[in-house]
């Protein structure tokens, strides 16, 4: 991303996110969800991502990648496969 110069676009999205409290931020999310999380990841950790499934009550399935933070960027084509894999 920095190479590319888009790390402005990146952390756009962490600033875009609302400061205040939208509702209750502990219901639990009740649409089908895929949640992805990369083994080397520095920033969200493995605890982090095992405890995650406790705010879903809907459809849920987790897949942990051999990649980092960065997993789009990384594992473009694996990470395509998970989401056509989920939407099948």
């Amino acid at each position: 991303f920095i190479q590319e110069n888009r790390i402005g676009t990146a952390l756009n999205w962490y600033r875009g996110m609302p400061l205040t409290k939208a509702g209750n931020p502990f219901k639990k999310i009740e649409v089908p969800s895929l949640y992805i999380w990369g083994k080397q990841d520095v920033a969200l950790s493995r605890k982090g991502a095992e405890l995650n499934k406790k705010y879903f009550s809907g459809e849920y399935q987790e897949h942990f990648m051999d990649a980092n933070h960065w997993i789009p960027h990384q594992n473009a084509d694996e990470l395509a496969e998970y989401f056509l894999k989920a939407v099948a």
